[in-house]
């Protein structure tokens, strides 16, 4: 039988041990932790993140929104009135990216071809792909929404997402400036079409989208200059709209992005043209 002085003993011992545990694990827990993380987050064949990163799981969706032109016959009658527009969809796709043709190379790096497929789902959509729609332009159509462009989200505070800490940027004034604010984004301002540019607020893209007259802005032409939304009637901007995007604060692994744009095409009257 086990005396009561040895229960106590073993007892004792067994505290301890854990009371040393516990502190040895929480002084080598922190560098523990982000070397196992390192070691998961690093890409390789064999490596946890390779096959999220290979084929993302997450369900990712594309919401469009199309403007309709309302007053079709006052424009067209020559009268001097605002464009009325009203908004429809979404128009949603399911958005697929896959990374095809991976090439591991001798020096740490990674090629590969990135396959990205969009799949109208009707079922989440305001709408189908034979809904009329009436423009300025209806000649002009644009095949690609990608822009390249880097642009600066600022910090705006620690928010917390389904539970988990993370860090949020969004955008400012500054996201859409031409230069009229920021000296520095003047290199998006048209000097040889424009001899004293557009109102700030419309980022001209026309050199990434091979000379076409393309200006990227927010929806609904969110946090712009007043000179864009006075010559639309039906504009309903929002503060929803901003372009956000929240990071997870150690790994910088995303945890909700709203990148919310809205693509416009500049379009001009042609001396000598009706």
């Amino acid at each position: 039988m086990v005396s009561a002085q040895m229960k106590s003993g073993l007892l004792m011992g067994f505290g301890s041990f854990m009371v040393v545990s516990g502190a040895v694990a929480a002084v080598f827990w922190p560098s523990m932790f982000f070397a196992q993380l390192r070691r998961m987050m690093i890409l390789s064949p064999t490596s946890t993140s390779f096959g999220i990163w290979r084929e993302v799981p997450i369900p990712m969706y594309l919401e469009c929104f199309m403007f309709n032109i309302t007053n079709v016959e006052d424009i067209v009658a020559g009268k001097n009135v605002p464009v009325q527009v009203e908004q429809l969809g979404p128009y949603v796709y399911r958005e697929f990216h896959i990374k095809e043709n991976i090439t591991w190379n001798d020096n740490n790096t990674v090629t590969f071809y990135n396959k990205r497929t969009w799949v109208f789902q009707p079922e989440m959509s305001n709408g189908s792909l034979s809904d009329g729609i009436t423009s300025i332009n209806p000649i002009v159509a644009a095949h690609r929404w990608h822009f390249d462009a880097y642009m600066v989200l600022p910090d705006s505070g620690p928010v917390r997402v389904q539970g988990i800490d993370g860090v949020e940027y969004a955008a400012n004034d500054s996201l859409f400036d031409n230069g009229h604010n920021y000296p520095n984004k003047e290199c998006y301002c048209d000097v040889v079409r424009d001899d004293d540019c557009l109102p700030p607020g419309a980022l001209n893209v026309s050199a990434c989208r091979y000379g076409a007259p393309a200006f990227v802005s927010q929806p609904h032409f969110y946090n712009m200059h007043p000179h864009y939304p006075a010559k639309i009637r039906g504009l309903k901007p929002t503060d929803d709209m901003n372009f956000k995007l929240s990071l997870e604060m150690y790994t910088g692994m995303p945890l909700q992005v709203s990148a919310q744009l809205q693509i416009n095409l500049l379009v001009r009257h042609v001396g000598g043209m009706a």
